[in-house]
């Protein structure tokens, strides 16, 4: 691991919720699976020329996706359609040749999408393209001609399904080659007591609930408006130490997305208010805005601990195993029964 950056926040803007020290670092995987020579099985090259070369992923698998019927003050309850991605989104230019990563056989065309089963079982979806093949058609790749990027989309989607399950198309072992070398970053905490209300720390008493803003980029900066894009960690995990060291909760991993998805049900129990994709859907308009990704860590009864002061540690990693972390200090300072 080397170190790629480090800096300490003292008492950052109100604004910015958590008003207490705070340090941040990120490390790159030097040794990230990643980097491993191409596996004989399951990996497939790029499905845009050239397919030997990486090319910007602007949508990771697990990105937050988010369609607002009313504002952008999302949570449980609110109206829209808000899912996962299930798939990357692979810039390209409009028009460009979209070609299989396997070989297999079309089993599903539609207006703006294919599907291959591919000859090892596996599912092959490429999306935002107008098809060039039909049902039952055999097809070659790196040869055979799926579709053309359709206007105005500047990508193709791609999705892999096996038995059933969606898988990660940038885990090691399936999309190669591909390599990052820029860490993710958790950028605040936010905390709310019992009824809602943001709190600025440090100080905290009674039920609380902790949140963090996190978020990757795309190892290839995409073109366009797309440069100002963000894209998701693949795992998000927290832990709460002591004094000594010693950890009084967690480890707890609340998000991880390096295999497959969590189900379309526990979004807003993955995600938290105040969370839009790039670029998002509100109120029928579409915003020029890059996202926001809010990650819910946990409730915590703070009289479940002693008084005095904890680090609370959260830390992001991408697929390739590049970290950021943020360790903040929380005091505990319940008043006694009386």
């Amino acid at each position: 691991m080397v170190v790629v950056a480090l800096m300490q926040q003292s008492a950052p803007a109100l604004a910015h919720g958590w008003h207490a020290l705070s340090r941040r670092h990120e490390k790159i995987d030097r040794r990230s699976a990643c980097l491993a020579a191409r596996p004989l099985f399951d990996s497939y090259g790029w499905p845009v020329k050239p397919f030997d070369r990486p090319h910007p992923v602007r949508g990771n698998f697990g990105d937050p996706r988010t369609t607002f019927f009313g504002d952008l003050r999302g949570g449980p309850g609110t109206p829209g359609v808000f899912l996962f991605h299930n798939g990357v989104d692979i810039s390209a230019p409009d028009g460009t040749a979209v070609y299989p990563v396997t070989g297999g056989r079309v089993i599903d065309v539609d207006s703006d999408n294919v599907t291959i089963a591919a000859y090892d079982g596996r599912h092959l979806q490429y999306w935002h393209i107008a098809p060039n093949v039909i049902v039952g058609e055999a097809v070659t790749p790196d040869r055979t001609v799926l579709g053309h990027i359709l206007a105005r989309l500047g990508h193709v989607h791609l999705a892999e399904i096996d038995r059933g399950d969606v898988v990660n198309p940038l885990l090691p072992g399936h999309l190669f080659p591909y390599d990052d070398s820029k860490p993710p970053r958790v950028d605040r905490v936010i905390v709310t007591d019992e009824h809602g209300r943001t709190l600025f720390g440090p100080t905290v008493d009674g039920s609380i609930t902790i949140s963090a803003v996190a978020h990757d980029v795309p190892s290839i900066a995409p073109p366009g408006n797309w440069r100002a894009a963000i894209v998701s960690p693949a795992t998000l995990s927290w832990w709460l130490t002591g004094t000594d060291g010693s950890i009084v909760r967690g480890p707890a991993t609340v998000f991880d997305v390096r295999h497959t998805l969590p189900p379309p049900r526990a979004f807003w129990q993955v995600y938290s208010a105040g969370t839009f994709q790039n670029f998002p859907v509100s109120a029928r308009h579409h915003l020029t805005t890059a996202g926001t990704y809010v990650f819910h860590l946990t409730e915590l009864d703070t009289e479940a601990v002693p008084n005095g002061a904890y680090a609370l540690t959260v830390r992001a990693t991408d697929i390739c195993g590049n970290t950021g972390t943020l360790r903040t200090t929380i005091q505990v300072a319940n008043r006694p029964n009386s």
